[in-house]
């Protein structure tokens, strides 16, 4: 199995429990009111942690509408030339893909200048 996929099933569990964890940090702090002294989590440790989860949860493609299209596309197609044994790009013109393509390698080359800029 891929980290990847590992991440992909625990993140669901991770969310839940921090839920869960931000609930019972209200609740004791409820008691905090009448005078029990219960331990409370800081708001910054839970603002972090939610900041975290989300970061993992998102993919290094979300920000790049047009890459990650291309990508599932790419993908598909390769499944589907595996399939049927066949080619194509579902009609476009040759103009459209060079725009297509064009659009792309920008997009690609600001993805590469936010992950890498070296």
């Amino acid at each position: 199995t891929k980290p990847k996929e590992i991440v992909g099933k625990f993140l669901p569990l991770a969310k839940l429990g921090l839920k869960l964890v931000c609930t019972l940090s209200n609740v004791s702090s409820l008691g905090r009111v009448f005078g029990f002294p219960t331990p409370v989590l800081p708001a910054e440790a839970v603002v972090q942690a939610k900041s975290f989860l989300d970061s993992v949860d998102k993919s290094s493609l979300d920000d790049f509408e047009e890459l990650q299209k291309r990508a599932k596309r790419d993908h598909g197609d390769e499944e589907k030339q595996a399939k049927e044994g066949t080619g194509g790009d579902g009609g476009s013109t040759d103009e459209e893909q060079d725009m297509r393509e064009g659009y792309c390698a920008r997009e690609f080359r600001r993805f590469l200048k936010e992950v890498d800029p070296q």
